[in-house]
């Protein structure tokens, strides 16, 4: 456009010059978001959006805020132990509280150093329960179905002496243990189910936990928390490279 004298200086443009609520998103580009870095998100990056709540106005949130929308019932990984060296007891003693009312505790592989029994405890924050255990299991073995079970006891016994599970191609002991209620003011209550091979043949030979067991260390009207656990053994060590997973079960 021509101009009578001199022609004004061109000046940016500034906030203070646009009104209030005017560039929407026919004005923007399309291609927008292209045109910025590419980087890693991380949970406490901010994101943009409409609130529905609030007429579609435009708010900031993190990305935590998305991930603390979705579901989390399921199993919560909480811990690994793997076994190294030849220890005599491998214990778990963190990761089992309130947060949880059941946990699945996952064993893999776990082997002795000769033709031992499987043992299993659990105790306080004060120590592992030594007494007064009681507990029933059946075991198939071949065409036998046998009976473990034990009152006023020391320990568990998860498996009887007679399986040799130190050789190397063995998959040990195998299986899951349910744990119920470590936190509440009664006993803590465990459901098994494990297997392990024959020594000799290499077949698998499964061993049930059919019924619940419960620790009576202390009376009922007691609280007695659980929490902590512990695998042993009736003699001999155990064998490195076996693991025990702990998980806790959330709802929601």
């Amino acid at each position: 456009m021509p101009y009578f004298g001199t022609q004004p200086a061109e000046t940016a443009l500034t906030t203070g010059d646009l009104g209030d609520n005017i560039v929407d998103g026919t004005k923007t580009k399309d291609a927008l978001i292209a045109d910025y870095s590419d980087v890693t998100i991380t949970a406490s990056d901010l994101l943009m959006y409409g609130d529905a709540t609030d007429s579609n106005n435009t708010k900031r949130d993190t990305v935590q805020g998305i991930l603390d929308l979705a579901p989390s019932a399921g199993l919560n990984f909480i811990s690994r132990t793997t076994i190294s060296g030849t220890p005599t007891t491998v214990d778990v003693t963190s990761g089992i509280d309130s947060t949880y009312e059941t946990y699945l505790i996952v064993l893999n592989r776990l082997r002795l150093s000769g033709q031992y029994a499987f043992h299993f405890l659990w105790g306080t924050s004060s120590g592992m329960h030594t007494s007064n255990y009681v507990y029933t299991s059946h075991r198939i073995y071949t065409s036998s179905v046998l009976f473990l079970s034990g009152t006023s006891a020391s320990n568990c016994v998860l498996t009887s002496a007679e399986f040799d599970n130190s050789n190397a191609n063995t998959n040990g002991l195998s299986g899951h243990i349910w744990m119920f209620n470590p936190a509440a003011d009664y006993h803590t209550q465990f459901k098994w189910e494990l297997m392990m091979p024959h020594p000799s043949s290499g077949v698998p030979n499964n061993y049930h936990g059919s019924a619940q067991m419960a620790s009576n260390a202390y009376g009922a009207s007691t609280a007695d928390v659980t929490t902590q656990f512990r695998f042993d053994r009736s003699s001999g060590t155990f064998v490195a490279g076996g693991t025990i997973d702990l998980f806790g079960v959330a709802r929601s």
